[in-house]
Order: C-alpha cells, then structure tokens, then sequence
C-alpha cells in the first residue's frame, strides 16, 4: 500500500518576545524546526542559515533511501559550519547558534536528523512518543538519574542547552530513523510549544486528524499557557493512498496542501489571539519586530555541560 502525506504548518511569535527566532521547512518530503538563540536578532539568523543549508543540500539534491541519513548529516555540519564562521566574522553574532531538528521521508521510513530541545513525536493508534532526545542540561540530569522529569520541567536551566548547531568547530548530531505506516502522526516543534503544553495536549491536537487543524490547535494552546518562547509547529499526517503500492513504487507520496487552515480550533479552551502567526508560505519576508504582552522571557543560552565533572561550563 502506498502512502500519501499530509501536512501544515505554522510559527508565531509568542506573547513574550519581541522577534521570532524559529525558523521551519515544509517543503515535501523534507520538513524541519530550527530555533535559534543569540544576541539581538542572531538567534534568527542561526536559525535560518541552518534551514538554507538543509534546503540546499538535501530537499534540492532530493537523495534516495540509502543515502537519507548521510545526506541529513552533511547537511547539518554543513549548517554548523556556516553559523560558526558567521558567528566569528561578525560581533553582533558571536556566540549564536540553533537547534534543528529535520525529518525525511523515503519509502515507508523517516529520516531524522536532531540536535538541541527542539523535538519529533510520533502519534500511532493514539499513542504518542518522543522521537528524540532533548540535548540539554536538565535533560542530561534526568538521563543520568540525578533530576526527576517533573522537576526538570520547572528547573531554571531548562533553557541551557548542551549541544547546538554552530557554536564549536563541530557538533555531534543524532541521526535516527523509524519505520511509518498509515494513521501515523509526526509533530516536528520547538520547546515554545513542548515547553510549556503538556503532552497528553499535544496528543489530543494530533489525534483530531487533520494537519492544519492540528497545528491551528497546538498554537493556541501554547498561547493560552502564557506563550513564554516562540511557539513553530510541522504536522505531518500519512494516509493510505488509492491506488495499490507499486503505483508509487512504494514511497511515500506528499499531498499539496496549504499551509494552515483559518478555521478556528477544535479545543474545549476558548482560542487565544494569534497575532504573531506566519504560515510557512510568509517565511521568506523578513519579520517586523513584535512587541510581546510585557517584553520579558529569559533569552536561551548555550553551555557545554560537562558529564563527566558534574558541572556547567560556559562557552568561551
């Protein structure tokens, strides 16, 4: 049986923040989340060198199953290595970086390349699971048994990421991959969404189905709970498609869809203003500067943590 994937997305600035530094790829069969972190507007620059470097190198050199993984790979050291020689030519970006977390999708697989907190769930037969690992301080504590999953959710350092693109010469990155089937659910985000909604909400957004309702949702929800961060949501349904599986020699094949639904949420709460909401299409302008409700929310930082010590130690 072949597939057909459906798909939305969409990014908003939060309530907190006075510029967007999420930046997103839906472009079939690649999808992706980047959110960047840096002074001024440097985090929104990391964010979109890393995108640009995917897009170049992966959606436009369109590899096949077998080299999915290795082409995501050099994609990423690739978008490392322009955001770290950028950080270095220019004192407005030292020390910017992004996460990036990519999802491609070749036959019946999903590629996954990830590193730092932004996160891919996987919604199946009402179930949903965490893809990937965050990279970050408290995540780290809560790997090794010395934090408890409630309280890293509140922890101070949350934020402090251990691994990111562009802030070393070079950076590990996980490449993972997953089997799909039909009725299955993908949700790419940055931790303005996983942050602060909790994932049976999550797992209710998903389950209604439809991409563009789904992702409309998921805004919303994080916009009630205060929106303390950007907030970017990629929703990727796959369906059985009509005709038997060797009409697409088994791949996956991606349905063109717009990039988010108007209608309003399906959600018990009374939906949030969304004054802030750029569907993907609107991606490509720059975004004006936004006030947020106060201006406030602690600006993310980078530190490599060092396991073996115990201890943070902060970037030169």
């Amino acid at each position: 049986m072949s597939l057909v994937a459906r798909h939305a997305a969409l990014t908003d600035i939060g309530r907190q923040r006075q510029t967007n530094e999420d930046s997103l790829l839906a472009a079939p069969p690649l999808f992706a989340v980047a959110d960047g972190m840096g002074g001024a507007r440097a985090g929104e620059v990391a964010s979109r060198l890393a995108i640009e470097a995917l897009d170049e190198l992966v959606r436009t050199e369109a590899p096949d199953a077998e080299d999915a993984a290795a082409s995501l790979a050099e994609a990423a050291a690739e978008a490392n290595r322009r955001i770290y020689a950028a950080a270095g030519s220019e004192r407005a970006l030292r020390g910017m970086g992004t996460t990036l977390t990519a999802l491609l999708l070749r036959d019946d697989r999903g590629h996954l390349a990830h590193v730092g907190d932004s996160r891919a769930y996987l919604l199946r037969e009402g179930a949903l699971t965490q893809l990937t690992d965050d990279h970050s301080l408290v995540a780290e504590m809560v790997r090794e048994g010395k934090l408890t999953a409630d309280a890293a959710a509140s922890h101070p350092m949350r934020s402090i990421l251990s691994r990111a693109l562009g802030t070393e010469p070079d950076t590990e990155v996980d490449l993972l991959e997953t089997h799909l089937r039909a009725g299955d659910v993908l949700l790419l985000c940055s931790d303005g969404l996983s942050g602060p909604v909790p994932e049976e909400k999550l797992r209710k957004a998903l389950a209604g189905g439809d991409p563009q309702r789904a992702v409309r949702r998921l805004i919303d929800e994080a916009l009630r709970l205060g929106g303390p961060d950007n907030i970017t949501a990629v929703v990727v349904r796959l369906e059985a498609g009509e005709g038997p599986a060797d009409a697409s020699n088994g791949k996956t094949q991606v349905a063109d869809e717009p990039a988010v639904t108007q209608d309003p949420p399906d959600s018990d709460a009374a939906p949030a203003e969304a004054p802030g909401a750029v569907a993907e299409d609107d991606l490509a302008a720059p975004q004006a500067d936004q006030a947020g409700a106060d201006g406030s929310g602690a600006r993310r930082r980078w530190w490599r943590w060092a396991v073996s010590r115990g201890s943070a130690e902060s970037p030169a």
